[in-house]
């Protein structure tokens, strides 16, 4: 007799094949959590200090641009060509090639609203004498935590960063230009000075090219004036936002210059400075070294004894302080003091910061 309903036999293997129990699942999340927890640690930590790398490296290369075109700058202040004596060279008598009588947003307006000086041509009396009647600027001068001295060219839109230095420097060259009436002759709406070993003339080629002024003698050599002044804005470049005045701009060095057609230039040199100071090594000894430095302030127009004081100027050290563009995790409350000559800078806004300085000597004084 046949049984119609036998007991099935049960697969082995299908017993196996049962689910994770609730604790085999609890320690799998758990450890899954684990693994990716550091994970992330790692990879934030790699993307910090990415960021913290890529910030520092950013500094570094905007404050060695910016101290290698202060230093060049600085040394070229009182170059005039062949001319052996700054004060030598002279305004041409030639009317018809005289200084433009103004030019628009030119630096050196008044020395306390006193006295109207001239940036286009730099001019230094180093033996001390008396200024001369029109009152050019010196080959080298600086206003310490102000601007106001330099208003004819720092306007407010500028933003200029306020408690930093001011410098400016004058010279000529590098090349000499030709007398020739050739593409490489000298250029209508340029200044010049007109120079030799014993003196020399300045004078502003204005409607004609090749502009010889009829004052100068054979064998003198023509060179470009130059005048350049640099100072701190707090927006250099606007930040994220597109928009100056806000959290988030961007401080940087700026620099004003003459033109090659006589105009006035402006543009940014590095961004990221966040202040610049600056002294300068005085001589007072004769010995050719600077004995000691002082700050801007000492050096003003008035008499024969800051005359001196500017002819004697054999050195300048220059700091920079650096900013990133960006705030950085761990910089919001930490506290750094910066000491920059004369100032104490002391930062607690989240940004990073870097301190650089530099000491530039002056070969044309």
């Amino acid at each position: 007799m046949t049984d119609s309903n036998p007991i099935a036999v049960r697969n082995p293997r299908v017993n196996r094949q049962a689910g994770l129990s609730l604790v085999e699942i609890m320690v799998v999340l758990t450890l899954s959590v684990s693994v990716i927890g550091v994970v992330s640690q790692v990879f934030l930590s790699v993307k910090r200090s990415h960021i913290s790398q890529t910030q520092i490296t950013t500094m570094q290369a905007n404050a060695r641009h910016a101290l290698q075109v202060l230093s060049e700058n600085i040394r070229m202040a009182g170059y005039i060509g062949e001319n052996q004596e700054f004060w030598n060279v002279k305004e041409t008598a030639d009317s018809s090639q005289k200084l433009p009588a103004t030019i628009a947003d030119e630096c050196f307006t008044t020395d306390n609203a006193s006295v109207a000086y001239r940036w286009v041509f730099p001019i230094m009396y180093n033996d001390g004498g008396t200024a001369p009647n029109i009152h050019f600027g010196p080959m080298l001068y600086g206003q310490d935590d102000g601007s106001s001295f330099f208003s004819g060219c720092i306007k407010s839109a500028d933003r200029y960063q306020s408690n930093t230095d001011t410098i400016s420097s004058h010279f000529v060259g590098p090349k000499s230009v030709p007398d020739a009436a050739s593409g490489a002759g000298l250029k209508k709406k340029t200044l010049y000075a007109r120079v030799s070993l014993n003196g020399g003339k300045a004078f502003f080629c204005d409607s004609t090219d090749n502009c010889v002024p009829t004052d100068g003698v054979s064998g003198e050599l023509n060179y470009p004036i130059q005048a350049v002044t640099f100072f701190v804005s707090s927006c250099a470049a606007p930040g994220p936002d597109g928009a100056c005045g806000t959290s988030d701009d961007i401080p940087g060095l700026m620099k004003i210059w003459l033109k090659p057609d006589g105009t006035v230039g402006k543009t940014t040199v590095a961004e990221g400075v966040v202040d610049m100071q600056v002294r300068y090594g005085l001589d007072s000894s004769g010995d050719g070294l600077a004995d000691q430095y002082v700050d801007g302030d000492v050096l003003h127009f008035k008499n024969k004894a800051h005359w001196k004081k500017m002819a004697a100027i054999k050195s300048v050290r220059i700091w920079l302080l650096m900013r990133g563009n960006f705030k950085e995790s761990g910089f919001g409350a930490a506290k750094s003091s910066f000491a920059l000559a004369d100032q104490t800078r002391t930062t607690t806004d989240g940004y990073r910061y870097q301190l650089y300085d530099l000491t530039v000597s002056i070969r044309n004084g």
